[in-house]
């Protein structure tokens, strides 16, 4: 399960819960912005129950009010969901 917020259309937040809920697990991911461009890959930062937080910093380049990007989380450097989240700005 993946959600997506942004802060001000400065950052992408990103939550995730690991396959099971699992803790201690190393998760990574990265976003496909609009304009096809790919952010670094960052690391999360686990919250608790399995659940991690990863925050990408995003520079708003439109108006719209609503955009689409691809997100990736891997899970131990392998890949564990793709997603296309549409993202209220």
């Amino acid at each position: 399960m993946l959600v997506i917020q942004t802060q001000n259309g400065k950052e992408y937040k990103l939550l995730y819960s690991s396959r099971n809920f699992q803790s201690g697990v190393a998760v990574t991911g990265y976003i496909i912005r609009p304009d096809n461009s790919k952010s670094a890959e960052e690391n999360f930062d686990e919250l608790g129950d399995g659940v991690y937080v990863g925050v990408f910093q995003h520079e708003r380049k439109t108006a719209d009010l609503f955009e689409k990007c691809g997100v990736m989380i891997k899970e131990n450097g392998i890949p564990r969901t793709f997603e296309v989240v549409q993202v209220i700005n």
